[in-house]
């Protein structure tokens, strides 16, 4: 399922998860982004490539824990 359609169909659990205090159950999506990237190759080692990635994905979960459980 596309990356819109899938969080509206996973929308009322999400919300239910949260109201519940049930981290467990939130979606942790992954792999949908592949499609989306654009960077071309450059002569950047993998490792500089897959610690961006990380730091990137690190700063988006803390900013979704902070909306939905109020951490």
């Amino acid at each position: 399922m596309p990356t819109p359609y899938q969080g509206n169909a996973m929308d009322e659990i999400r919300r239910a998860a949260a109201a519940a205090d049930r981290v467990d159950l939130l979606p942790v999506p992954g792999g949908q982004v592949a499609g989306m990237l654009t960077e071309e190759k450059s002569a950047r080692p993998a490792k500089e490539i897959v610690e961006r990635m990380v730091q990137e994905a690190a700063q988006i979960l803390n900013n979704m824990r902070s909306q939905y459980v109020g951490a």
